[in-house]
């Protein structure tokens, strides 16, 4: 449901959503898909898991925005690159949906976890950056969202991984 909404959200309404009014109904919207879904998500795991999760999703967002923010290579430059990484990674996810095995999903977790580490960095510095790959003041919280995206998935990839060691 999520995928579908942000699908229809930036297919039709891509250059509208980045403005003013227009961003803080998109984030309303983002929030509350995202809510459900990882509310569904989250319900199939015990306390102790699901903390430890969030602390390390936390932690590794915290440690590659500091990283982000501190160096000297732009990475805003390597968007063929990632998106090049986000296509092999969700290709996987399709085959792997269709084919299951649990070192399979482990892989690809790992591997959509490490995707979206990269989209973090590029977040931040579209954020940070003073060149002319920057947001606009009007476009912070397109990028906000972008990033808050990039967070929910490195967590949702730590839940799967750490469901397919518990297998």
């Amino acid at each position: 449901m999520t995928a579908v909404c942000l699908l229809v959200l930036g297919r039709y309404a891509f250059n509208r959503i980045r403005r003013y009014p227009n961003n803080l109904l998109f984030l309303l919207i983002l929030t509350a898909a995202m809510a459900s879904s990882i509310s569904t998500v989250v319900g199939r795991f015990e306390s102790a898991p699901l903390f430890l999760m969030v602390i390390l999703a936390f932690s590794l967002v915290l440690f590659l925005a500091a990283i982000a923010s501190m160096t000297r290579v732009d990475v805003t430059n390597w968007v063929p690159l990632l998106m090049s990484s986000f296509i092999v990674t969700f290709s996987a996810a399709v085959i792997g949906a269709l084919w299951l095995n649990a070192v399979l999903g482990i892989v690809i977790a790992a591997t959509g976890s490490m995707v979206f580490a990269m989209y973090v960095v590029y977040d931040v510095q579209s954020l940070l950056a003073d060149t002319d790959k920057c947001l606009d003041p009007d476009e912070y919280i397109a990028g906000a969202c972008a990033l808050y995206l990039d967070m929910v998935n490195i967590f949702t990839g730590c839940l799967s991984i750490c469901k397919g060691k518990s297998k």
